[in-house]
């Protein structure tokens, strides 16, 4: 792409590339790996794989809708910046988030955001009970098995009684019969 000949060591292998090589040198490569297309290319890509991960359709939309898509959002130039000066960190790398996380991809259904805080709104849903499509809920009894209350999650449940996950768990799967006081149980179970 560089339009300069260079030795072999100047290319990243590839199994399916001439001679086991890339096409691109691994300068140019590094190049387009940083540049908006790159960023939109991996985005688009991963959202294809999380949605047949999900059972969703995968996105309608192009790459050239995309790149439009961030393009048009005020932050995107910031972030993207941002991300380049300081060195390409993957935490910092701009990352589209679903504002719905129980709908598919769509345009209208995203919000521009950095990988560091997609991921991390992700958990913070996930521990406040917004996005329970990871967990179990967890049902809590006491001695003589009268129900007390549900948690939608096995770390909430450890949470509301100071405890561990783990050894909820252990009384859930009948290693033991109760744990921090109390008996266990799935709600499916």
């Amino acid at each position: 792409k560089c339009g300069f000949t260079k030795p072999p060591s100047q290319f990243s292998k590839q199994a399916t590339g001439l001679n086991g090589l890339r096409a691109d040198c691994k300068e140019c490569h590094k190049h387009y790996t940083h540049s908006v297309e790159a960023v939109a290319s991996a985005m688009l890509a991963n959202q294809r794989k999380k949605s047949v991960q999900r059972g969703h359709p995968p996105p309608a939309y192009t790459k050239a809708d995309l790149l439009s898509w961030l393009r048009a959002q005020p932050n995107f130039q910031m972030l993207f910046l941002v991300w380049a000066a300081k060195g390409f960190p993957t935490n910092l790398k701009p990352s589209c988030d679903r504002l719905d996380d129980y709908k598919p991809y769509t345009l209208d259904n995203l919000q521009l955001t950095t990988v560091e805080k997609n991921v991390d709104r992700y958990y913070q849903d996930a521990k406040r009970g917004i996005n329970t499509k990871t967990a179990k809920a967890v049902l809590q009894f006491d001695l003589s098995d009268k129900f007390i209350q549900e948690f939608h999650s096995l770390s909430a449940a450890a949470r509301s009684v100071q405890g561990i996950p783990s050894n909820i768990n252990q009384a859930i799967n009948g290693t033991h019969t109760q744990a921090y006081g109390y008996r266990w149980k799935t709600k499916d179970a």
